[in-house]
């Protein structure tokens, strides 16, 4: 389908999600949600996919994460997310893939890139490369994007893990077990025009770097 930009009705119903989050409201606005939020978000993931191929020269795939919740595990019991996310990666690499993200929610639009979870094998590789010459360049990734108003979370691991000098001058990078930044704000007036995308790769450029630099780490 053609893109005229993210339904604003779409962005609405997810508002309207959060007060009325029960199986019978969304079956009685299922058809709202795949029209005037599922579809357009398609659209989107297409062109982003085409664009974020011209800059990273790999063939890209996207995925909308699903609206139901799995409520298995979690106390919290109500069935629907209300967000809409999106995650794009290299169609034939290997996971824990290196992503592009992509998340609208009642309150704000996140635009991010990185890692989730590495996996051990990218965890020890992550490990070995931020402690030598290459975590050089990825000290100066993240500078550059915490200058330019960009997000990431705290490490969490207390302690430096065995076998990794405590004393290195990047050894904090040691404690994450995933690297992710973000942008977010709220929701701008771009993301309901046939700007959306460009919007947004405004952010995926300033953060492929990001992405370059974890996607060079798999075998």
């Amino acid at each position: 389908m053609s893109f005229e930009g993210m339904h604003e009705d779409g962005w609405k119903f997810l508002v309207e999600l959060t007060h009325q989050n029960e199986r019978s409201w969304f079956e009685s606005q299922k058809a709202r949600y795949q029209a005037h939020l599922k579809k357009p978000a398609e659209a989107l993931m297409a062109q982003l996919c085409d664009s974020l191929q011209a800059i990273t020269k790999k063939e890209m795939s996207g995925k909308i994460f699903r609206i139901y919740r799995d409520v298995r595990f979690s106390k919290d019991k109500t069935p629907y997310n209300t967000h809409l996310r999106m995650g794009l990666t290299a169609a034939s690499a290997p996971a824990p893939n290196p992503a592009f993200f992509f998340s609208l929610e009642p309150d704000k639009l996140v635009l991010g890139a990185g890692v989730f979870d590495f996996d051990k094998p990218s965890l020890d590789a992550f490990r070995q490369a931020v402690v030598s010459a290459k975590g050089e360049k990825f000290d100066g990734i993240i500078k550059g994007l915490k200058s330019s108003g960009y997000h990431m979370y705290e490490p969490v691991l207390k302690k430096i893990p065995k076998g990794y000098p405590a004393d290195h001058p990047r050894a904090h990078w040691l404690r994450h077990k995933s690297i992710t930044s973000w942008w977010e704000d709220r929701v701008p007036k771009e993301i309901f025009t046939p700007d959306a995308a460009e919007f947004c790769m405004k952010h995926f450029r300033k953060l492929a770097p990001l992405n370059a630099w974890l996607t060079d780490l798999q075998p």
